[in-house]
């Protein structure tokens, strides 16, 4: 299965905090419209948490001719934690999205023939934001949202990769963000290892 597939299991631990400050009555945000967060949230009031969580990556890659590639990637969704506090040291619920949403994607990977470009890839990736709002209603407005990653790289005579890529994503909120942006990267081989 080596020679025309490959299947992989990764697990990365996720720690940080969340910090949020508000200076307005929240009744004026236009993004934050739910009833769980009209009452905590004071005028010049921070809040803080600390978040916690593993997350869990399953891909495989197919190779059908040695030209091709189609990659296919799930993250299930994952609970960074329970609660938030305020300066004065009390717990308030629903004040933050405590879960990152499951993701589902799909990538095409095409290696051409010629100099000019080693490889070409193409990738959608739909976010499971529903699956948060059914839970918490005060994400009630955040439905599935699809992200784009277009990318290419090519390998210098040196055998040095340059890679170069542009992204498109749109968050689902009452007046919706959407995101885009271009990467360029490269890469170094030290014996077995490899930094990108």
């Amino acid at each position: 299965i080596m020679e025309y597939a490959t299947i992989g299991v990764s697990a990365t631990m996720l720690s940080g905090t969340i910090e949020m400050r508000r200076s307005r009555a929240v009744r004026d945000s236009v993004t934050h419209n739910a009833e769980p967060w009209e009452a905590p949230f004071d005028n010049d009031t921070a809040y803080s948490a600390e978040l916690s969580g593993t997350m869990i990556n399953l891909s495989a890659v197919i190779k059908p001719t040695d030209r091709w590639q189609i990659g296919l990637r799930y993250v299930p969704k994952i609970t960074l934690g329970d609660s938030v506090e305020n300066i004065h040291g009390e717990t308030v619920e629903n004040l933050y999205m405590n879960s990152m949403p499951s993701r589902f994607g799909i990538a095409v990977g095409y290696r051409p023939s010629g100099y000019v470009m080693s490889r070409i890839v193409a990738e959608a990736e739909m976010v499971g934001y529903a699956a948060i709002a059914e839970e918490d209603s005060a994400f009630a407005m955040l439905e599935d949202a699809w992200e784009f990653r277009l990318g290419m790289e090519h390998i210098l005579p040196n055998d040095i990769p340059l890679r170069i890529g542009a992204f498109y994503r749109k968050i689902p909120l009452a007046d919706p963000i959407a995101k885009s942006g271009f990467t360029i990267g490269s890469g170094v081989a030290f014996g077995p290892a490899v930094v990108d």
